[in-house]
């Protein structure tokens, strides 16, 4: 490990690493982890470790149980080997090639970073329930990351939908409604809206959050209907959004000048 290398591992939130489960036998591989996770927890003991199983897919696992028995083998493999060092266990994600379980578990792990997630969270419930809607993601329009979503349970199927439907309106808002000068980010802006309607009974509602973040929300019955009322809440919610966040800068910025203060 260079210096460059420890300079920004002492001030990174997490390390992640990908371990390719085609790529057997697991013992070097996982002993590099090992090895280099002490390293880190020595010189940065915040920095919070992931370990992704990635590319559970094919005939290999195609069942539940077979990537139960990886996980496990993987598991039995990290505690042999991790006796003797002491350091805190790392969250393991499974993750597959062919669905976006990739990016799922890498919001996930994004959303460690966020110090307002539970209030964030709490406030996404609220619109769910008062909107009678199934499920919202807060996603980064450029990564396809969610920096948020309600407690429900996440089903890939309707994610992939909802990122599915960010490309469209951002292409045909740059196809139709950007000049050549402009850039991607105008793309999708504080006037973006968008509703789709599927085949399957989907509904999909699409707003802005803020900036490179739209707000989707997935539809399965009649409340797709009664877009008036998800509107009015969507604006509630926006605005409390705005106000959390403008509250808990200004308690930040009051504990840094008491620091400063103090020091003085």
């Amino acid at each position: 490990m260079n210096s460059l290398e420890r300079k920004h591992l002492q001030n990174a939130h997490f390390m992640i690493y990908v371990l390719d489960v085609k790529d057997e036998p697991y013992n070097t591989t996982i002993e590099k982890f090992l090895t280099l996770q002490s390293e880190i927890y020595e010189m940065n003991p915040f920095c919070s470790f992931e370990l992704l199983l990635h590319k559970l897919d094919g005939e290999v696992f195609s069942s539940d149980e077979s990537k139960m028995l990886i996980l496990s083998e993987i598991s039995e493999l990290i505690k042999l080997n991790n006796n003797e060092r002491n350091v805190p266990p790392a969250e393991i994600h499974l993750t597959s090639i062919m669905d976006l379980s990739l990016h799922v578990e890498l919001s996930k792990i994004l959303q460690k970073c966020h110090p307002l997630l539970p209030l964030t969270q709490n406030l996404l419930d609220n619109f769910v329930c008062n909107s009678m809607i199934d499920k919202v993601y807060i996603i980064d329009v450029v990564s396809k990351l969610f920096v948020c979503t309600d407690s429900r349970p996440i089903d890939l199927f309707s994610y992939e939908l909802c990122c599915d439907a960010i490309d469209v309106a951002i292409e045909l808002s740059m196809l139709y409604g950007l000049k050549n000068e402009e850039v991607f980010e105008e793309a999708f802006d504080s006037e973006s809206c968008s509703i789709m309607d599927f085949d399957n009974g989907f509904h999909l509602y699409m707003r802005y959050f803020g900036h490179l973040l739209a707000a989707v929300c997935v539809i399965k019955d009649e409340a797709h209907r009664k877009k008036e009322v998800i509107d009015l809440n969507y604006k509630v919610l926006i605005n409390t959004f705005g106000k959390m966040v403008k509250t808990s800068e200004k308690i930040l910025h009051t504990g840094e000048e008491k620091k400063i203060g103090v020091k003085n």
